[in-house]
């Protein structure tokens, strides 16, 4: 019978349905029933699919196979998600083993696919899908092999320097993606894809037809899985596209829907509930600062933001909640409570902007300082942080705002002070 010595040997990847395929020679049984054997195996991936590759081939005995489908249903459980680098090869020369035995089928070629696809070998990997492609009879069927596809193009213009053969890529992905949707009856693969071409026509600066798609998806999305993700992302394509109220509108339905699903969730299905409120309120909370200039609103959001991020256990989260608490602090003039936050958010990451944050705060506390020295030193403290952020960040949108500030406070020589005291 058809072995699984190969997955044993661990020589498999997710979805390399050709690497438990044993060579020809090693078939003890008609060549009949390698070929059965074959549909099934090679199912790995989707047990149903292998019952309707089998079935497609006049083999419709269904309960004859269902030991053979637990094993199959059994293999994608205990399936790796990647093997290890030197398996690699293993895995291409099973495939092509498989396709010798069973030419005919696409899933050795999606493996191949996968596995040129990991080691950047992209030309090789497209040839492969577009290979396998090519072999799918239904329409229904083809629509993964089309989304894998765009997938290769999306990594290879990853990697791509060249911006008018990154767009060709990009577009090349765009073109499998419209396929895909073309063909899919079901909502929820439909969401998926539309998911995958709102990254691609963003990257490609094509932002009506990314808000259109994303709108799409919103609404053909609605009851399903990550609704709360796609009311973010479009609130936060909005707020960029400038249209304000709409971007609240779509914000406020996501931290509505991630409050619902946090009361709903178990414990330890909570963190990255958490993440995703603290997110939607974040972006609320700078909506309203920034735009609005709803101060208690937006206070009142930042703290919440910062109550769910700390207990996410996402550190850069927390930092990015905490210095828009800071910011609100300072748009309100606590410029003692300001500090504290900026201080506390660089102590992740010290992006330029945080940075800036933290300046600004200085010089305005500067001016609230009883003391001379006091106020003396805020104003140094931020003249050295404007020089960090100018020989650090040169090309930051800072920069140029930085030298401004060090024009304007012009402070003479002095002992360089730590640019960020403990909290």
């Amino acid at each position: 019978m058809c072995g699984f010595h190969h997955l044993e040997r661990g020589a498999d990847l997710a979805g390399d349905f050709g690497a438990v395929l044993p060579a020809a020679a090693e078939a003890e049984v008609s060549v009949r029933a390698d070929r059965r054997d074959a549909c099934l195996v090679l199912g790995g991936f989707d047990a149903d699919a292998a019952m309707r590759v089998a079935n497609h081939g006049g083999l419709r005995e269904r309960d004859r196979f269902g030991d053979r489908r637990q094993q199959v249903l059994g293999l994608r459980r205990t399936i790796a998600d990647s093997a290890p680098a030197e398996q690699d090869a293993g895995a291409i020369e099973d495939s092509y083993a498989a396709l010798r035995l069973a030419p005919r089928y696409a899933f050795p070629l999606h493996t191949l696919a996968e596995v040129f696809g990991k080691r950047r070998e992209y030309e090789r990997a497209l040839d492969a899908m577009q290979r396998a492609k090519g072999l799918i009879v239904s329409v229904v069927g083809a629509v993964p092999y089309h989304q894998w596809t765009a997938d290769i193009y999306r990594k290879q213009a990853a990697e791509i320097p060249d911006p008018a053969e990154r767009e060709r890529l990009l577009r090349s992905a765009v073109a499998e993606l419209r396929e895909a949707l073309a063909r899919t009856p079901k909502p929820d693969v439909d969401v998926q894809i539309r998911t995958d071409l709102v990254a691609c026509l963003s990257q490609l600066l094509e932002v009506d037809e990314a808000l259109a798609e994303q709108r799409v998806a919103v609404r053909i999305g609605a009851g399903l899985p990550r609704e709360g993700e796609r009311y973010y992302s479009l609130g936060r394509m909005l707020e960029d596209h400038g249209d304000i109220a709409e971007a609240e509108d779509q914000l406020i339905a996501a931290k509505s829907i991630f409050a619902k699903e946090l009361a709903e969730a178990p414990d330890d299905g909570r963190t990255s509930i958490q993440s995703d409120l603290a997110g939607a309120a974040n972006s609320l909370a700078w909506l309203y600062v920034e735009r609005y200039a709803k101060l208690d609103d937006a206070q009142r959001l930042a703290d919440q933001a910062v109550e769910a991020a700390s207990r996410s256990g996402d550190a850069q989260l927390l930092a990015d909640c905490t210095d828009t608490r800071g910011w609100i602090a300072y748009r309100s003039g606590h410029v003692d409570q300001a500090v504290t936050d900026f201080t506390e958010a660089l102590q992740v990451l010290g992006i330029a902007e945080r940075w800036a944050h933290l300046a600004l705060a200085l010089e305005a506390r500067s001016l609230q300082q009883q003391e001379y020295e006091e106020g003396a030193r805020d104003l140094d403290r931020a003249s050295d942080i404007w020089r960090h952020i100018t020989d650090r960040f040169p090309d930051d949108v800072w920069s140029e705002r930085s030298r401004e500030h060090l024009n304007q406070l012009n402070r003479e020589d002095h002992v360089p002070l730590p640019l960020v005291e403990s909290p």
